[in-house]
């Protein structure tokens, strides 16, 4: 008797262990809803230096068709590929929209009033960049020319005024990449030394200048191996000082 109670009590557990192997688990299934892209405009506000070109971009917005817009194309114009021109007067101001769709974006642009400091010959670089042209053509290989320093509410700033370009353009090209200088003007900026041509030929000599002696005020202005602007006093480097000061640039 006692062995059929066992013998029965060992078919249940071994008839229940069956059904817990046999029976289906069932994983909760996670549902990812993917979820559209904001579109957002690349600048909300836009400061422009007099005559600057720019260009304004929809992020996220693909291959959708976006149309642009000036409240007042007199004063700052912009094609229908966003890229914006300030050619209005200082302290003008307009707003840039951008629509896709039912869904319109705006840029508050203005137009900056200015006071210049100078203007300075670039008299050394080491390096060339993609601009624009006067009619607002796109240039590569633009060579810096100038340096154009100004003050704009209580700090100074510099822009790079450039010249030529891989498409042999005559126009001077634009790429009004501001920088911040600060409250103060750097020893190199407010004492500089001069280029001139001594013999009339198409070399420049950075020095000091003699009484009455005609001159530019120079700089020189150098690209670093990650990609930062570097403006210095203008000096006339040998080809081993050369070497060591692109070194000391990162240059390998």
């Amino acid at each position: 008797m006692k062995m059929k109670k066992c013998n029965k009590v060992i078919h249940a557990m071994a008839l229940l262990l069956a059904v817990v192997m046999f029976v289906p688990i069932i994983i909760g299934q996670t549902v990812i809803t993917a979820q559209a892209k904001t579109l957002k405009l690349s600048d909300k506000k836009l400061e422009l230096m007099p005559d600057e070109f720019y260009e304004l971009k929809v992020e996220n917005a693909g291959s959708k068709k976006v149309t642009w817009k000036s409240s007042d194309k007199k004063v700052i114009s912009v094609t229908a590929k966003g890229k914006v021109h300030a050619v209005g007067n200082a302290g003008e101001s307009c707003t840039i929209t951008a629509t896709i769709g039912k869904k319109t974006l705006k840029c508050q642009a203005s137009i900056m009033d200015i006071r210049e400091y100078g203007t300075y010959l670039i008299w050394n670089s080491n390096w060339t960049y993609t601009g624009y042209d006067i009619n607002g053509k796109k240039v590569t290989g633009v060579v810096p020319g100038y340096m154009e320093v100004f003050k704009w509410k209580g700090s100074y700033y510099y822009v790079i005024e450039t010249e030529g370009g891989s498409e042999g353009t005559e126009y001077i090209a634009h790429d009004y990449s501001v920088m911040k200088i600060g409250k103060k003007l750097p020893s190199y900026l407010k004492n500089p030394v001069y280029a001139i041509y001594p013999d009339g030929k198409a070399g420049y000599l950075a020095k000091k200048l003699k009484k009455n002696e005609d001159g530019w005020p120079a700089v020189n202005i150098l690209y670093d191996a990650k990609g930062n602007l570097v403006v210095e006093k203008a000096r006339n480097y040998t080809d081993k000082q050369w070497k060591n000061r692109l070194k000391k640039l990162g240059y390998k």
